[in-house]
């Protein structure tokens, strides 16, 4: 009889042991480049960050510094109920993952991540088709936990109303989603970790967390490690190369490797340093005395704002024109009898000063202009509250300001000081917006890249800033030719310049200034000044 065609119960066999070998040959390959949870290694920096007990951990690093690696271990750590380094909640758990967008973050770094690391036999089936749900955007394990994907690109409100036992934020989204995501952990007393590279700057992140924890001040329920590319040591020096590959800016290059913040756009002011510049002895104020004989002017800057801030500065200004910035007044939603009242008060009880001693009272030009329903002007309205206001003549040029302020930050040779300076603490949030002042940027990196840098003020967290702005810009130009404002042109000037305008006080505070160098102005040439 001819040999049957179906194979022996020993080749069966043989072919069975064939293919088991081939696939467990497989698996140690793939084992060998590719570890799973089981072998994951942490590396230097890695390791403090899965021993934190913190309930709120930020991993701040450099590209390819294993900040998304690390992330994702502790997601699957926690699901797996596999955490080599702390104790997790009873029963399964409810993890959550946030990313910046749901095509380029979640489908294309966090779910390769997470295949890559997961442990087969903790998936439904030991199969990632069975434990993936893909309307629900959730992988479910064996043992009934699950880890949900979500985006900042969905309305905050998706992320609200159930609890997690963990979040895990990759890279920067805004601080509504953060503080979201936070409240889901308040019925388990849940962790949150964020990791990410600070490409977008100085955000919320470096503000609340990064900033404090440089400081020394920060929460004790928060950890921040700061983590080189160069701790990776799975990263080649190549590696390492291309990563750094066409980038010329020492700050862009400390970003990319270093996970440091930087500016975007560029600092405004990257010459003011707190150090040099609000080191004017603490409670420091002008005295009665020198302002009456005239030793002293000081001066009033407003930019109001009723959601946003209202800020205003006072201002002592010396006969050599050198600046103390001495006192502020920040608030939002405060009606303006009440920030007349508070002005009232501080120059009587605290400066013990009359109106008629504060030489100027400035601020932003739009204050003039009257409310289509009511006919009034904030101006008006300060007025009313016995607040007059100088407007008129101010530069709309917000360059103009800015070039001023310059000039009043350089070291002045003779003194030895800037001619700009503020009391040490008193300002806060003029300190906060002179480091962190950038020029715009366009939205997307895109744009960014085909685009040449711009010269607009980013207009967020300007406050202050703008307050000074308008200040300034009444000051002698210490950058101009000096025949600008020689006697007999600031003389012309005058002559042309409505009493109490832009023109006629800035060329009142340089004759004054130019005492010291012959140029006396009468007395009485500053007592007082109309406004319209």
């Amino acid at each position: 009889m001819p040999r049957s065609s179906r194979p022996s119960r020993r080749e069966a066999h043989v072919k069975d042991v064939g293919s088991m070998a081939d696939a467990i040959s497989e698996q140690l390959i793939k084992q060998a480049t590719e570890p799973n949870l089981i072998a994951y290694d942490p590396h230097v920096k890695q390791l403090p960050f899965h021993l934190s007990k913190k309930q709120i951990r930020a991993y701040i690093g450099g590209n390819r510094s294993g900040k998304t690696t690390a992330g994702v271990v502790e997601d699957l750590w926690w699901c797996t109920k596999r955490h080599p380094h702390r104790r997790l909640p009873v029963g399964p758990v409810r993890g959550r993952v946030v990313g910046v967008s749901y095509v380029e973050g979640v489908e294309k770094i966090l779910l390769p991540e997470v295949r890559r690391w997961v442990v087969p036999s903790d998936l439904i089936n030991g199969s990632w088709e069975d434990s993936w749900d893909n309307e629900l955007r959730t992988l479910f394990f064996e043992n009934k936990s699950f880890l949900e994907f979500m985006s900042s690109e969905q309305d905050v409100e998706k992320h609200a109303g159930v609890s997690r036992h963990f979040v895990h934020i990759d890279e920067e989204v805004p601080r509504i989603y953060y503080q979201e995501n936070l409240l889901r952990l308040v019925d388990t007393e849940g962790s949150m970790w964020l990791t990410l590279t600070p490409v977008q700057g100085m955000t919320w992140i470096f503000d609340e967390i990064y900033e404090p924890w440089e400081k020394g001040t920060l929460s004790d329920g928060i950890d921040v490690f700061e983590v080189d590319v160069e701790d990776n040591p799975h990263v080649s020096a190549a590696g390492r190369a291309l990563i750094t590959q066409g980038i010329n800016d020492p700050d862009e290059l400390a970003m990319r490797t270093k996970g440091k913040f930087i500016q975007r756009g560029g600092n405004i002011f990257p010459e003011f340093d707190p150090d040099v510049h609000a080191q004017v002895e603490e409670y420091w104020r002008p005295s009665r005395m020198d302002v009456r004989t005239g030793k002293i002017k000081i001066y009033v800057s407003i930019d109001h704002g009723l959601k946003n801030a209202t800020a205003i500065y006072w201002h002592a200004v010396n006969e050599k024109g050198h600046v103390i910035t001495f006192h502020e007044y920040y608030r939002t939603n405060v009606l303006i009898k009440d920030h007349a009242e508070y002005i009232h008060n501080y120059e009587k009880e605290v400066l013990g000063l009359d109106p008629d001693d504060i030489y100027l009272r400035t601020g932003d030009p739009a204050m003039k202009q009257r409310n289509a329903e009511t006919g009034m002007s904030v101006r008006l309205v300060y007025l009313q509250n016995d607040i007059i206001l100088a407007l008129d003549g101010i530069p709309k040029d917000v360059k103009t300001g800015i070039n001023q302020m310059h000039g009043y930050l350089r070291v002045d040779p003779l003194s030895g000081r800037p001619r700009w300076q503020l009391v040490k603490g008193a300002c806060p949030n003029l300190e906060r917006e002179m480091q962190r002042l950038h020029w715009k940027v366009a939205a997307s990196a895109k744009l960014r890249d085909s685009l040449d840098p711009r010269e607009e003020v980013h207009k967020k967290d300007d406050h202050a800033f703008d307050s000074c702005r308008y200040f300034f810009t009444l000051l002698p130009n210490l950058s101009a030719d000096p025949e600008e404002f020689a006697p007999g042109r600031l003389a012309a000037e005058r002559l042309i310049a409505p009493k109490g305008s832009y023109l006629d006080t800035r060329a009142r505070m340089t004759q004054w200034t130019q005492k010291s160098e012959g140029f006396v102005v009468p007395e009485s040439e500053f007592k007082g000044l109309e406004y319209d």
